[in-house]
């Protein structure tokens, strides 16, 4: 169950190491089930509004959060504080975590604003349009979250995210 649900992961972690203390350790035990049945993450590249480039090719080997928004859509803008706090606090701990956000429907300048008068630093690229159909984006927010295996789950609606992925990620 908590390979599904990651809030039941501490009590897996206690079975698994009293009861198969010889084998492999706790966190490759994870990794390698929480990868089975995913699919494989599609592949692209996207320019973020900084001007750099966000190759999802080059992220093997760490975990990635995309999550598809809009300027134009009130459950985005609510969560939007709590995508600062997790980005600040990846960026001072250094954890195996990126975060993308990508402005879908939206124009540049609206999302410019938009960043500015919230103060918001999270990484942005501006949708091409095709990346929000290579993921079963069915509304918005909607959040995925790439396995250092390059695999992909979706994050559900309507629960407390961050704990989700500090749940999977750590």
């Amino acid at each position: 169950m908590s390979l599904t649900d990651p809030t039941f992961k501490k009590e897996l972690k206690a079975y698994y190491t009293d009861n198969f203390p010889q084998t492999e350790t706790f966190s490759a035990f994870w990794q390698r089930n929480i990868n089975k049945g995913l699919k494989a993450a599609p592949t692209f590249a996207i320019q973020k509004m900084n001007g750099e480039n966000f190759v999802i090719k080059e992220k093997k080997g760490q975990w990635v959060l995309l999550d598809f928004w809009g300027t134009w859509c009130a459950p985005c803008r609510a969560e939007h504080p709590d995508l600062q706090k997790l980005y600040a606090d990846i960026s001072k701990t250094k954890r195996n975590l990126e975060i993308l956000t990508i402005a879908c429907k939206d124009d540049s300048k609206k999302v410019n604003d938009y960043m500015k008068e919230k103060s918001f630093n999270f990484p942005v690229a501006m949708s091409d349009n095709k990346i929000e159909e290579m993921y079963p984006v069915n509304g918005y927010p909607s959040k995925f979250l790439i396995t250092p295996e390059g695999n992909f789950l979706t994050i559900p609606f309507g629960i407390d995210w961050v704990a989700f992925i500090k749940s999977y990620t750590e």
